[in-house]
């Protein structure tokens, strides 16, 4: 007979390998670095289109667009084989409190590269397929997770920044809309953006600051982000206003929005770009602490906001080509983000070279945890095939 004491050995967890342990941890918030370019990109488009102090030939603005088009894919390709290895990742991703809002990412890169794309890029056809997917998307995702924050689930148990990343989805969809003349599309986006703006923007700006003294931690670059959705709401508001007053007047020759130059701003884009500036001079107050802290991927959320205030106010600039503050004040922001643009992206080059990005131990916990139970499924299928030989040989 065969000795039974051998199929009930226990097997070893395998070592996870470098490349592996590499691989696991580049989980959702990685998008994060196509955010940032896309929206750099966005803002060069707008720049070299809008621009009024220089000329900059839009060449500049393909070739940016190009680049983030080029690192979405790179980025994307890497998920997809951290899923191909170990399936479980995207549930781990979506479960986190934080992680669970870049899922809004593909609705957000989605909605920047399309209004960023160069001129021969442009298309009607792509532009609405791109709207109706993407907004569906964004809105399905939203109820879920709003229902899981209504209904007490712990999903958004915690006020954290990130969460804009879901008004900021609403506030694209809506200039998506207007570039496509969807004015009725376009005013529903932008509500239910403000609904929640106004919802997330009070929640964590009353419980951040307890939260921080809690837990002894320092302001977080994802704290930007508090500049990025009203600057998003500005562009989505400007653009609405144009649609409504001008209507199909200022179509181009692709049939979308064409935005010209000395545009009157409606009250409603005024303030919230007004609003969007005094929040940027009050997350600038806190910004030498921000540098205090040790590199890591959620320093890319620098670029995105910084981007999107950027864009606002070049728009804003070249509709009152006679100020010098705003040409000024539009120039430097510029200049900021594509400052911090150029930073981020040498640190997370030598971040990746000395070994430190990614970094999640979390995520390798859980897929150690994964081959283990992998291991011990395995261990007792054996085991149980080993019993049925054992009751096949006759005594």
């Amino acid at each position: 007979m065969m000795d039974s004491s051998k199929t009930l050995e226990v097997e070893k967890v395998p070592e996870i390998a470098a490349w592996r342990r590499w691989l696991i941890q580049w989980d959702v918030t990685h998008f994060a670095i196509a955010l940032a370019t896309s929206a750099f990109a966005t803002m060069w488009n707008i720049v070299c289109s809008h621009f009024t102090m220089l000329v900059i030939p839009r060449l500049l603005s393909v070739i940016v667009w190009f680049d983030a088009l080029v690192i979405l894919l790179i980025v994307l390709t890497i998920y997809v084989a951290r899923i191909v290895l170990w399936p479980g990742s995207i549930l781990f991703d979506f479960r986190d409190p934080k992680m669970v809002s870049f899922f809004f990412v593909p609705v957000i890169v989605g909605c920047l590269l399309t209004l960023g794309a160069p001129t021969f890029a442009m298309s009607y056809v792509a532009h609405k397929a791109a709207f109706f997917a993407l907004g569906a998307y964004q809105v399905g995702l939203s109820i879920y997770l709003s229902g899981e924050w209504l209904f007490g689930s712990a999903l958004i148990d915690v006020a954290h920044p990130v969460v804009f990343m879901q008004v900021i989805g609403y506030f694209l969809l809506g200039s998506l809309a207007s570039k496509l003349f969807y004015v009725e599309l376009a005013i529903a986006s932008v509500s239910v953006g403000s609904l929640f703006w106004v919802l997330i923007f009070v929640t964590n700006f009353q419980h951040t600051s307890i939260g921080l003294t809690r837990r002894s931690e320092k302001p977080q670059p994802t704290f930007f982000l508090f500049i990025a959705a009203p600057a998003q709401a500005t562009i989505a508001l400007f653009l609405l206003g144009i649609v409504i007053e001008s209507g199909s007047e200022i179509r181009s020759s692709t049939g979308l929005l064409q935005v010209p130059l000395n545009t009157n701003w409606n009250i409603l884009s005024k303030g919230a770009l007004y609003i969007d500036l005094f929040i940027y001079a009050l997350i600038f107050r806190l910004f030498p602490t921000f540098w205090t802290q040790k590199f890591a991927i959620t320093w890319w959320a620098y670029i995105f906001p910084l981007s999107a205030a950027a864009s606002a106010t070049v728009l804003r600039a070249s509709s009152v080509t006679h100020s010098v503050f705003w040409a000024v004040l539009s120039g430097l922001l510029v200049y900021i983000a594509t400052v911090a643009m150029i930073t981020v992206l040498i640190a997370t080059v030598w971040g990746m070279k000395v070994g430190r990005l990614p970094q999640n131990a979390s995520a390798v916990t859980a897929y150690c945890d994964h081959i283990e139970q992998r291991s011990k499924s395995n261990l007792k299928n054996k085991n149980r095939l080993a019993s049925l030989d054992q009751s096949e040989i006759p005594v």
